[in-house]
């Protein structure tokens, strides 16, 4: 980040604004991604305007937004005096209004490979907290394999398509990150790599963005919201329909991958509630389904290391009086269920 953490803020403004004005002003957006491009390149606006054979006051005003229509020679000279290349270049021209299309294929949420099972409840509040502006740090946090990476890529999906929003997330150039916040509001996701990220500061730079991590914990990171996420529904005692529970039919989605005409057995019941919802324990005891009969695949996987590990990692985090406090819960859990 530290192409992000140099210079004066891009826009003007007056540390992190909790309501965001969603209008999109072009020429505004023009000047601040030609403001972004030049000090990338580390010119100044004397430079630039003796490389493009402008005055620095035609600099100058179009940073500023005070031309509302560049001429198409104007923003060519400085696309060739700033060596902008390829989707850069495409980006520079449509924030000027010369490029038909806004956002390019870059700025796009990675497509899942499934559908989502369940979580549109969450889904639909993690969308509104971010676009209502009040939220511009949230937090999804939950033990390891809870789905907290494929709830985020759902939002992500969900802003996208519903509010044109531009997704950016940890592989992206620090560059990039520069020139789409400077214009609109924009997504940034930190999936699990939240700490070497200046999160504040790129609150206070870019006062259109908004930030979705995904952590076991809170960041700490002041005003954060945090969001926590538990696992997916188990089939109850009294459940006779099954396959309507989110944890039987993520279960299910992933067998008849292997074996379409798959159907619950028992043994499916019994591998949720052994597994407590978690869709990635799912997931991975989907694959073993086919190998074993039901009896032997419940023992070893009440037993497998790497299925409880997630589990185990979160439960070392806690203090000793948490753990004691959990060990009763459980024991009392127990006993009701007898």
């Amino acid at each position: 980040m530290a192409a992000l953490t140099r210079g004066e803020p891009l826009g003007d403004h007056e540390g992190m604004n909790t309501r965001v004005d969603n209008t999109y002003k072009p020429a505004a957006a023009f000047g601040r991604i030609l403001r972004a491009y030049r000090r990338e390149g580390g010119f100044t606006q004397q430079q630039l305007a003796d490389r493009a054979t402008l005055s620095v006051r035609a600099v100058r005003d179009l940073e500023l937004g005070n031309a509302r229509q560049p001429r198409v020679v104007t923003v060519r000279l400085l696309a060739d005096s700033l060596a902008l290349k390829g989707h850069r270049r495409s980006t520079f021209e449509a924030a000027a209004g010369r490029a038909v299309e806004h956002l390019v294929p870059e700025q796009r949420p990675p497509a899942p490979l499934h559908g989502l099972v369940g979580r549109r409840t969450e889904v639909r509040a993690l969308a509104s907290l971010l676009v209502a502006g009040d939220q511009r740090l949230v937090t999804v946090t939950g033990v390891g394999g809870v789905g907290k990476s494929r709830l985020a890529a759902e939002v992500a999906t969900t802003l996208h398509a519903e509010h044109g929003w531009p997704v950016l997330w940890p592989d992206r150039p620090d560059s990039e990150l520069a020139v789409v916040a400077a214009a609109q509001p924009t997504l940034l996701v930190l999936d699990g790599e939240w700490r070497d990220r200046p999160v504040m500061h790129l609150l206070h730079r870019f006062p259109a963005l908004r930030v979705l991590v995904t952590s076991r914990a809170p960041t700490g990171v002041d005003g954060e919201r945090v969001f926590p996420l538990g696992p997916l529904a188990v089939p109850g005692p009294g459940d006779v329909d099954v396959e309507r529970v989110e944890s039987v039919r993520l279960l299910l989605q992933h067998i008849r991958l292997l074996q379409p005409a798959f159907r619950a057995t028992p043994a499916v019941t019994e591998v949720c509630r052994l597994l407590d919802g978690l869709p990635g324990a799912l997931e991975q005891a989907a694959r073993r389904f086919l190998l074993l009969p039901p009896g032997r695949l419940i023992v070893l996987l009440a037993r497998d290391p790497q299925i409880l590990a997630p589990i185990r990692e979160s439960i070392d985090r806690l203090r000793p009086s948490e753990r004691f406090l959990l060990g009763r819960l459980a024991r009392a859990g127990m006993s009701a269920g007898r």
